[in-house]
């Protein structure tokens, strides 16, 4: 293969890969968790250090209502591409608070184009609700890179909700720009010293077409 082929195989993989969508993921960023009560609830057991982000990661803490007699325990795994919020209890007692009652800040992760809540627990036993029916006692405050917080306003056992990243858009990010014209400009350059001639790997091996006169 001469220099010239393998300039503009080199050009067709540099466009190729800009092309390539860039993927948002919290992997291996060191998340930090906190636990901040309200509404008469006090945190008994406060989330533990910073931990790197990988299949695993989690917190755990306790709450309690020193008023109803209720504690509820709070649990948060933190994946790369998703955090599930579980809380669990040894009654079947609901508390709620329309003005809330427990927020959790989590810092340390990378900015993404957004988070959604993408299911949650339902009223009914071992049910799953979907987007966009969204639970009035579930808030979202998206504030990163400083901070992502979750706010519930309502705590009861088996609660499970779950935010996640969206997929990423198959549009190329600015940063794929500079790249992209780097292939152009090796496909040019490769191009224009083989004098047109031969076939461009990037196409297919059709023949081209003539007349004859």
């Amino acid at each position: 293969m001469g220099g010239g082929a393998k300039r503009l195989l080199a050009g067709c993989f540099l466009l190729l890969s800009a092309l390539r969508p860039a993927e948002a993921s919290w992997f291996q960023d060191t998340a930090a968790a906190s636990l901040t009560a309200r509404g008469g609830l006090t945190v008994t057991t406060p989330f533990g250090p910073p931990a790197p982000v990988r299949i695993g990661t989690g917190f755990a803490g306790q709450v309690m209502h020193s008023g109803e007699g209720l504690g509820f325990d709070v649990a948060v795994d933190v994946g790369p591409y998703e955090i599930v919020v579980r809380f669990s209890a040894d009654h079947d007692r609901r508390l709620a608070d329309p003005a809330g009652l427990l927020d959790i800040t989590l810092s340390g992760l990378s900015p993404v184009p957004r988070v959604i809540l993408t299911s949650f627990s339902c009223p009914t036993p071992a049910g799953t609700c979907q987007w966009p029916d969204s639970p009035p006692e579930a808030s979202l405050t998206d504030t990163l890179p400083t901070s992502l917080v979750l706010g519930f306003a309502a705590l009861q056992d088996g609660a499970s909700y779950v935010y996640a990243i969206p997929a990423p858009s198959a549009v190329p990010t600015p940063g794929a720009f500079p790249l992209m014209l780097a292939g152009v400009l090796g496909l040019g350059a490769a191009a224009s010293r083989r004098g047109g001639a031969g076939r461009s790997p990037c196409r297919s091996g059709l023949p081209r077409a003539g007349f004859r006169v």
